[in-house]
């Protein structure tokens, strides 16, 4: 095998296992907020104050991963990756369908961006600089996702949290 043929599996198989650490971790740590800590604080401390404590947290958790990706200067996300499926023309109806809808302009990518991920990787898939810490325009779209995503998801997780009181509670008095 030639030494660039080496390079070039060698470079491959460090970005793999970039991205394998980068997004098992996110995901974990997303999984964690979003599904154990979010709805437990937004039951206990009700819709309003639930919210903003979560909303606050977010934010936060949000600007330090944007610091850590920044400081670590690599696309442990596969975020440049991910860009070239606006491009994508193949069979897959997955593919296509995120094709379309990413490129159909940065206002439809931060609404569902916001909806379906967080601020971090809006923010990070919207601005124009790959490691360049937040320009104003940045800043706009990370504090407008924050307030889009988490207030979605507040209300996402009030409406489950009841719902599965309320389920519990007639299951007890059915029984």
């Amino acid at each position: 095998m030639s030494d660039s043929a080496t390079t070039v599996k060698e470079t491959l198989g460090r970005r793999l296992r970039t991205f394998a650490a980068g997004a098992t971790s996110l995901y974990v740590f997303n999984k964690t907020f979003d599904y154990l800590l979010y709805p437990y604080v937004v039951h206990r401390a009700g819709i309003l104050v639930g919210g903003l404590v979560m909303t606050s947290l977010s934010a936060v958790a949000c600007l330090a991963l944007l610091k850590f990706y920044d400081r670590t200067k690599k696309d442990w996300l596969g975020i440049e990756t991910v860009r070239d499926l606006r491009n994508y023309r193949g069979g897959r109806a997955f593919g296509r369908l995120s094709s379309w809808l990413l490129s159909k302009g940065d206002a439809v990518a931060f609404v569902a961006l916001s909806l379906y991920y967080d601020p971090f990787i809006t923010t990070v898939w919207l601005r124009h600089e790959r490691f360049g810490g937040l320009s104003a325009r940045d800043r706009k779209i990370f504090w407008g996702s924050v307030l889009l995503c988490n207030a979605s998801w507040t209300v996402t997780c009030w409406l489950g949290v009841n719902a599965a009181v309320w389920a519990w509670r007639w299951l007890k008095t059915n029984s």
